[in-house]
């Protein structure tokens, strides 16, 4: 029985393989229509591969064609995102300079007298906490050593070094600087000092002074250096001191932190212009 069950499969296989064989040979010789029957039955078998390589062709050429175009799309926006950043960057530079031409009509139209022998200089540097200023004017232009510096709202500070192109200015926020100022119904006399902060002290300020918050020193011009009447820093603060005068603080009129363009005032007083 054990043998007899492979011989039997091995049969019934023949069996199938002849009948498939006769089959294929009747379909060779029988037409329908206007074609062999076993073409027909070929094609039917055959038409779903072709389909579906059909398919991956023309899948393979889209994703080759779409790569192509991602490509050539990654590049114009690359190209069109540069030509962005170049715009930015001159529309940012022409705000510089239209900001810097408002500031340079602003600063001659608030010192008309002091503008026949000064030279507007642009600041390229500052320190930090606004001590120092690096202007792009130096003594080609003019400038020279303690000559004052303003803003288009009031006093900077003075220049400390000059360079051919370049020169240094001392702000009046720089602990120890100190400009002869006055203010209040009676202009009373005090000097502003530099804390190497925001606020200055305005010291020997007396105990009897009309002087209130809000109150805008400008400066006497008998420290020297700076001319008079040029608006210095606004009164924040005013308490009791221990001894004959009043502590007060004050706020600069400019903002140090911010300005752009000044004015280097000459002309004013021979003495500072002489100096190397």
């Amino acid at each position: 029985m054990t043998g007899s069950y492979p011989v039997s499969r091995s049969r019934s296989l023949r069996v199938v393989l002849l009948w498939l064989l006769l089959e294929l040979i009747a379909a060779a010789q029988v037409r329908t229509g206007h074609e062999i029957l076993l073409i027909s039955w070929l094609r039917t078998i055959v038409s779903p591969v072709e389909a579906v390589a059909t398919g991956t062709v023309h899948l393979g050429r889209d994703l080759v064609w779409g790569l192509r175009d991602f490509r050539r799309l990654s590049a114009e926006n690359g190209r069109l995102e540069g030509r962005l950043a170049e715009t930015e960057a001159r529309l940012h530079l022409l705000a510089g300079e239209l900001r810097q031409y408002r500031e340079s009509v602003e600063l001659r139209a608030s010192f008309p007298r002091l503008d026949l022998a000064s030279s507007l200089a642009t600041c390229v540097h500052r320190s930090l906490g606004g001590e120092q200023l690096l202007l792009d004017a130096g003594s080609e232009e003019g400038v020279r050593r303690d000559m004052p510096v303003v803003g288009a709202k009031g006093l900077v500070g003075r220049v400390v070094r000059a360079g051919r192109h370049r020169s240094w200015v001392e702000t009046i926020r720089r602990a120890g600087a100190a400009v002869a100022v006055a203010g209040g119904p009676q202009a009373t006399p005090c000097l502003a000092v530099g804390t190497g902060g925001k606020v200055l002290q305005v010291e020997y300020v007396p105990r009897r002074a009309t002087m209130a918050r809000g109150t805008v020193l400008s400066t006497t011009g008998t420290d020297g250096v700076y001319p008079p009447g040029i608006p210095v820093a606004r009164v924040i603060r005013i308490r009791e001191g221990p001894g004959a005068f009043l502590r007060v603080e004050a706020l600069p009129v400019v903002d140090l932190d911010r300005i752009d363009t000044v004015l280097v005032v000459g002309g004013w007083n021979d003495s500072a212009e002489e100096q190397p």
